[in-house]
């Protein structure tokens, strides 16, 4: 192969690549002791995933046990803006978490942890999106109705 055609091939390539914006929205939320910070892109391209930082930090002087806020990553409940439905596009994939139970994560006094969240957006038409109330549950679990300040709606759009 020459290079002429390597390069329209690697520039093929990697035009092709799901986008994510830079630009974040972020949102700091404290539960007791526990802070969590929410950093989500204000706009995709096309692709399976919505990504969403997500750190959690001991703010306290004793360990905490956070259990396993990585343990299931997949967030179901992604709105369309304009019509307050979850799209259900044809030949989008299931996807699932495992059952299977993992060891509690214990954070030190001070100690952060991140990971990454994903709202599920497999084959969804481009447009504005909102996250909803499911997404607080998966990052604070079963108490994030005592998140402090309140969560504010996450949107995106999809270019």
């Amino acid at each position: 192969m020459n290079k002429r055609v390597l390069g329209v091939l690697a520039l093929t390539l990697t035009g092709c690549q799901p986008q994510v914006s830079q630009e974040v929205q972020t949102q700091t939320l404290r539960l007791g002791e526990l802070q969590i910070r929410l950093d989500a892109p204000l706009w995709v391209s096309p692709q399976d995933f919505y990504p969403l930082g997500v750190t959690y930090t001991n703010l306290g002087s004793e360990p905490l046990n956070i259990g396993d806020p990585f343990g299931c990553r997949l967030i179901w409940r992604v709105v369309d803006v304009k019509t307050g439905k979850v799209p259900e596009p044809e030949r989008q994939t299931n996807y699932a978490c495992t059952t299977e139970a993992r060891a509690p994560t214990i954070l030190g006094a001070g100690e952060s942890l991140s990971g990454r969240l994903s709202g599920i957006i497999d084959r969804f038409p481009k447009g504005e999106y909102r996250l909803g109330a499911e997404t607080w549950q998966a990052v604070a679990g079963k108490d994030w109705r005592k998140l402090s300040p309140k969560p504010q709606e996450v949107r995106f759009e999809i270019r």
